[in-house]
């Protein structure tokens, strides 16, 4: 570990792969797109992004995910949704337009940019976020159980798309409590017209319950593990 942490620190994140997990529409089991996920080679994804950070360097290697995950993407789809995670920072006038340039691969209409943490969240983050839909890109909020935050994104930012985690989904099989908290979230969802996603399916009773409460999309292992389409030089291989 302690060799992977230095190359990490003296190559940042490279070299890098990108995997991609299938979203499953509940009502009729079609695949709808793909999230795509940073597989470094050196350190974990946390890592990496936290060392980027440190460095000043977050935008660049989200910008390189970008155009490496929108690349690969459209070797293999042609009419599925992609759906990006970006932090805040990546939203802004001056750094968007550099993410948008990564993106003139695929049509902006088929891109779902997910804000991966909404404590920091710019004050003009509307405004960003409007220009964003202008030019046809799709909004998603994350991890919608965590925290006051979160629902603070949704209020500013009327995502087109909310996840559901699966902290939330599994204690709604095993608590009245979260139970609540899922029909809460459902219910502030189609009031704002945003559909929506149970992310960490595992299991069969899960996913009979996005059935239950009418739940756009799944997405977890149940539904497809990550997979890397096209490793990069030097990879063995896997998802």
């Amino acid at each position: 570990m302690g060799q992977q942490l230095y190359a990490a620190r003296k190559e940042i994140w490279k070299p890098f792969d990108i995997a991609y997990q299938p979203i499953i529409s509940i009502s009729n089991g079609a695949i709808y797109g793909y999230e795509a996920l940073f597989r470094p080679q050196n350190g974990t994804p946390e890592q990496i992004i936290e060392i980027a950070a440190s460095k000043g360097k977050l935008v660049e290697l989200e910008t390189q995910i970008c155009e490496e995950a929108v690349n690969r993407f459209i070797r293999v789809e042609t009419r599925l949704m992609l759906f990006l995670n970006l932090t805040p920072a990546s939203y802004s006038f001056a750094n968007g337009r550099v993410i948008m340039e990564s993106l003139v691969g695929i049509p902006p209409e088929r891109v779902v940019l997910e804000i991966t943490e909404c404590v920091n969240l710019p004050k003009d983050i509307r405004t960003i976020t409007s220009r964003w839909r202008r030019f046809g890109y799709k909004l998603a909020v994350d991890d919608i159980s965590k925290g006051y935050a979160r629902l603070t994104a949704i209020a500013e930012l009327e995502p087109d798309f909310i996840k559901i985690d699966r902290e939330c989904i599994a204690g709604a099989l095993q608590s009245n409590s979260w139970l609540k908290v899922l029909e809460g979230v459902i219910y502030m969802a189609r009031n704002i017209n945003a559909m929506t996603i149970g992310e960490g399916i595992e299991m069969e009773s899960e996913k009979r319950l996005l059935e239950e409460f009418g739940v756009d999309f799944g997405q977890g292992y149940y539904f497809g593990k990550p997979e890397i389409w096209f490793p990069c030089k030097g990879d063995k291989g896997g998802g």
